[in-house]
């Protein structure tokens, strides 16, 4: 099984982790982006955030999704603060459901400068949100 091409980025200084997919299947990046992942989060400080953006995504087939709960699991086991999700409506619903099957948390939203706005916030309201 393959996920769209994804990319992933760890900024240490704001303590963020940025996954990005991009297109089309491609299984050998899946594995890569395993690697690439945990290498990111090694990289992190407790309470990092994250900003996953599916934006180029119309929706994931159910292959994809299995991939996505994988990856939301590593990212549950790191402890992270606040995940931040830009997806649309139909991505949103999606995601949602995995991270219920995997038992992690994210927060959905429409433009990337709502999810960032989340994720620099100290408060615990959600602005934006489409949950």
């Amino acid at each position: 099984m393959a996920l769209p091409k994804v990319k992933v980025k760890g900024d240490q200084k704001l303590n963020r982790l940025y996954i990005t997919l991009v297109g089309g299947a491609d299984e050998q990046k899946t594995k890569e982006l395993f690697r690439h992942l945990n290498l990111a989060i090694s990289r992190m400080r407790p309470g990092f955030t994250v900003l996953t953006n599916m934006l180029e995504l119309e929706r994931l087939s159910p292959s994809y999704l299995i991939e996505a709960g994988k990856v939301m699991k590593i990212i549950k086991r790191a402890n992270p603060g606040r995940v931040a999700r830009v997806v649309n409506p139909i991505i949103g619903i999606q995601m949602n459901r995995v991270g219920q099957l995997s038992k992690s948390s994210g927060v959905n939203f429409k433009t990337l400068e709502e999810a960032i706005e989340y994720l620099d916030e100290n408060e615990a309201r959600v602005p934006g949100s489409i949950d």
